[in-house]
C-alpha cells in the first residue's frame, strides 16, 4: 500500500474527529452549533494538515472529541434522559485517547475538564426564558457551594472590567 496505507488511518481519525464534534454540539446545543464547531475545526490549518501527515495526533484528537462529547452528553442530557450510549461512547474515546496519547493526554485531560465543568456549575439552576435576568448570571459560573472559588473569581474580575464587558 505504500503512503496511502499510511495516510489513510489518520485521514479517517479526522474524518472521525469531525463527526464527533457535530455529534457533541447537536447534543450539547443547537444544529447551527454544531455545525459552526465543525467550521472552526476544519478550517484550522494545523487540523487540516495534520490530517494528511504521516504520523500525527488525529487519533488523539478524535479521542478526545468522543470523550469530551459522550461525557458533556452524559451529563446534560438534551431531553432530560441520560443515555447509556452517550457514556459508552465516551469510553471509546477515552480508550482511544489512552492509546494514542497515554494516560496524562488521553484519560486525564477530559476526566479534569468534566470534573472541573461540573463543580463550576453545581448550584446553577436554569431559569425561564420569560424571565428578564435569564441572559444573566449572577455569579461568574461557580456555585454557591465553592466560597473560595467565588472569591477567587471575584479577585480576578476587577470592577472597572466589569462595564467592557456588557
Amino acid at each position: 500500500m505504500g503512503e496511502f496505507g499510511g495516510r489513510i488511518s489518520d485521514g479517517l481519525f479526522g474524518i472521525l474527529a469531525i463527526l464527533a464534534v457535530y455529534w457533541a454540539g447537536l447534543g450539547l446545543f443547537r444544529r447551527r452549533a454544531a455545525v459552526l464547531g465543525v467550521l472552526a475545526l476544519g478550517s484550522m490549518p494545523l487540523f487540516a494538515l495534520e490530517a494528511r501527515q504521516l504520523t500525527s495526533d488525529m487519533p488523539l484528537v478524535a479521542g478526545l472529541a468522543l470523550a469530551m462529547g459522550g461525557l458533556g452528553r452524559y451529563a446534560w442530557p438534551a431531553g432530560g434522559v441520560r443515555r447509556l450510549r452517550d457514556l459508552l461512547v465516551a469510553g471509546v474515546g477515552l480508550g482511544v485517547g489512552l492509546l494514542s496519547g497515554g494516560a496524562l493526554l488521553g484519560v486525564a485531560l477530559p476526566c479534569l475538564a468534566f470534573t472541573f465543568a461540573i463543580l463550576a456549575g453545581w448550584g446553577l439552576r436554569p431559569r425561564p426564558a420569560d424571565d428578564p435576568a435569564a441572559s444573566k448570571l449572577t455569579s461568574p459560573g461557580l456555585g454557591t457551594h465553592l466560597p473560595l472559588a467565588r472569591a477567587w473569581a471575584r479577585a480576578c474580575v476587577h470592577p472597572g472590567c466589569k462595564a467592557a464587558w456588557h
